[in-house]
């Protein structure tokens, strides 16, 4: 959803290392299966995310930039 439009489902931070290998789509589809759609452990969807932008960077360059990650799940909203 766009950015206070009611439909996010969770925020995620992330550094360059992560966003200079991962579209936003990319990243969140990540963030999203490795999390069971925010039912799982957001720290373990963060390293499988962080594991995922390494792997880009190994593969594509010589060097691997700083990769960090945060995710925070959003609650539902309430209906009205």
């Amino acid at each position: 959803g766009r950015p206070g439009g009611g439909g996010d489902r969770m925020l995620l931070l992330a550094s360059d290392g992560v966003w200079d290998m991962l579209d936003n789509r990319e990243a969140v589809d990540v963030a999203a299966r490795a999390s069971e759609d925010g039912r799982g452990d957001p720290g373990d969807a963060c390293r499988h995310l962080c594991d995922t932008a390494r792997r880009a960077w190994e593969f594509k360059e010589a060097r691997v930039d700083d990769i960090t990650a945060l995710l925070v799940f959003l609650p539902a909203p309430e209906a009205a």
